[in-house]
């Protein structure tokens, strides 16, 4: 017994410990990206962003998930109409009641409906539609009496609907990013004043959770990598767009 003692005290010993900089790097990033494999880059040339969907309404965003969208991939080789633009052609083919309509799809299936794409795809000129779903948008911000780090967290879903209603390309995933560790100093829980940041030993006001934007870049940087690109016309170069509006231009009729 005392032999077998000895070694479960061994074992504990040995047994691995999360150290706190390995938890200090936040949650696990995971991206399910799936492609379709006949799907062929060439044959679109045109792609309408939807107006982004969120469950409950957050107009900050949604303005901020489109126009860093059309930052990010303005450099894919398609034309695009933007999520603005996209949303006020579809309110003047159908009113205010088609626009809700196409966000309750999204926000339901995290994509266009199939039966619903060849008719918006016919509307608004394109050969394709991306819609994007905000599944998460919040922030964990640091009481003055807490000790902690204050974080950002969003998770989106992306999904690419050809004129045929056929699926092309689909993206979900997360980013999460910490803010600096942050404690009450003494005086502090004395009065219940203001957090303080613990940075290379020296007290300073307490930071906040990061931006949005930030969070927001970094998910969609290496969504970008996996977005297949439209290739350029066989002997010339595509040319690049003056800045990310001009590649968000209404497409012509295809």
């Amino acid at each position: 017994m005392k032999s077998l003692a000895r070694l479960l005290a061994l074992a504990i010993l040995l047994a691995p410990v999360a150290t706190p900089t390995h938890a200090a790097k936040g949650a696990h990033v995971i991206d399910h990206v799936w492609t379709r494999p006949d799907f062929d880059p060439s044959k679109i040339q045109s792609i309408a962003m939807l107006p982004v969907a969120t469950f409950d309404g957050n107009l900050e965003a949604e303005r901020l998930v489109q126009m860093k969208w059309g930052q990010t991939f303005a450099g894919a080789g398609y034309r695009w109409i933007s999520g603005t633009t996209a949303r006020d052609l579809i309110r003047g083919i159908g009113g205010d009641s088609l626009l809700r309509a196409v966000k309750a799809g999204v926000l339901k299936g995290g994509q266009v409906d199939s039966l619903s794409a060849p008719s918006l795809c016919a509307r608004l000129r394109v050969n394709a539609l991306l819609s994007v779903r905000v599944d998460l948008w919040a922030q964990s911000l640091i009481q003055p009496d807490q000790a902690g780090k204050p974080s950002t967290s969003l998770q989106l879903r992306a999904a690419l609907v050809d004129s045929a209603g056929r699926l092309l390309w689909t993206a979900s995933g997360s980013e999460t990013a910490e803010g600096q560790y942050t404690e009450p100093s003494a005086a502090d829980e004395t009065r219940s004043g203001t957090a303080v940041t613990r940075s290379n030993g020296i007290g300073t006001q307490g930071a906040g959770a990061p931006a949005f934007a930030e969070v927001l870049d970094r998910l969609l940087v290496r969504w970008v990598k996996l977005f297949p690109a439209r290739p350029a016309a066989a002997g010339v170069a595509a040319p690049a767009p003056a800045s990310a509006a001009d590649s968000l231009k209404p497409a012509p009729h295809q």
